[in-house]
């Protein structure tokens, strides 16, 4: 564990960490069985001020919610900083595939974060078929996004795409 970081599952009872996850785009579409598996796989933990949670390149084992706080993730010295808030999924990707940290995150405030291991993710899209699908879409649309947005980049244009969120 990284320093600056500890365990605080007294403190967030299961249907507080429940609820959250349900907030997220991701987690939203999966069933409650699904949810309540990866709770039981996840664990709660606090980031201090100031403090990182992992580092750009580092090895990507799992997957975030932000539960609370204000995460700031660098990519390399030249791009500027993106700022993440409740209830933002970080390093989704590392949920599906073997990869390394596309980022630096530092607690911008003391957060929380629930970290949610790659191997019980996988578990739950292979019992959970519903799940399995809900994520292909949403990563699908996520795609597609990302390819108009370069695009019109590459166009002259501007204009990304807003962020898609879970309805509340």
């Amino acid at each position: 564990m990284n320093a600056g970081r500890s365990s605080v599952d007294a403190s967030w009872p299961s249907d507080r960490r429940l609820k959250l996850l349900r907030q997220t785009a991701l987690f939203h579409g999966f069933p409650y069985g699904a949810v309540r598996e990866l709770l039981s796989a996840s664990r709660l933990q606090s980031v201090k001020k100031s403090r990182r949670l992992f580092a750009e390149n580092e090895k990507a084992p799992s997957g975030f919610v932000l539960a609370d706080g204000v995460l700031r993730l660098e990519a390399g010295a030249s791009a500027a900083p993106a700022y993440a808030a409740p209830p933002a999924v970080i390093d989704e990707t590392a949920l599906i595939v073997d990869t390394r940290r596309p980022t630096t995150a530092i607690a911008e405030t003391n957060a929380v974060v629930i970290e949610i291991p790659r191997a019980a993710f996988l578990r739950v899209l292979a019992d959970y078929p519903e799940s399995a699908r809900h994520a292909q879409k949403l990563m699908g649309r996520r795609l597609r996004r990302l390819v108009d947005d370069l695009e019109a980049a590459l166009d002259g244009r501007e204009e990304p795409a807003a962020p898609e969120t879970a309805a509340r």
